[in-house]
């Protein structure tokens, strides 16, 4: 029996955490969401999600230095995160690689590339860092 994997889904806003949810869900995936910085941490290490998906402009705007957290910590840096943000400038890219990011997409973005961004990623590792496939 092949194991659902889990997704943690960090963003502030209440319609695109329940979208992403039912997009995800409705594809075999296990969504965890979260709505603000608070806990994050806690909630990844605890939940072992597969993947994380982090949007950075959050209430206390933190984003970024969730992910450095995220990617600094021992139990969750193997765990792959893609930034969902609808904030981007030139420097963006560059700020998500520096953060320790492993891929971003843009909002408003096209849910078959956010699902294959997923697939992309979670067909790199398992929930143990180990490369597959």
């Amino acid at each position: 029996m092949n194991e659902r994997k889990r997704i943690l889904f960090i963003d502030d806003e209440r319609d695109m955490r329940e979208l992403v949810k039912m997009r995800l869900e409705a594809n075999g995936y296990e969504v965890l969401p979260a709505h603000g910085e608070n806990h994050v941490l806690n909630k990844a290490v605890n939940e072992k999600p597969d993947l994380i998906l982090l949007d950075v402009v959050l209430p206390k705007g933190r984003g970024f230095d969730v992910c450095q957290e995220l990617k600094a910590t021992a139990e969750t840096r193997h765990i792959p995160l893609i930034v969902v943000s609808a904030s981007f400038g030139r420097d963006f890219p560059e700020r998500c690689r520096l953060a320790g990011a492993d891929d971003f997409i843009f909002k408003p973005f096209n849910a078959g590339e956010l699902l294959k961004k997923i697939g992309a990623k979670l067909s790199v590792t398992d929930r143990h860092g180990r490369v597959i496939g």
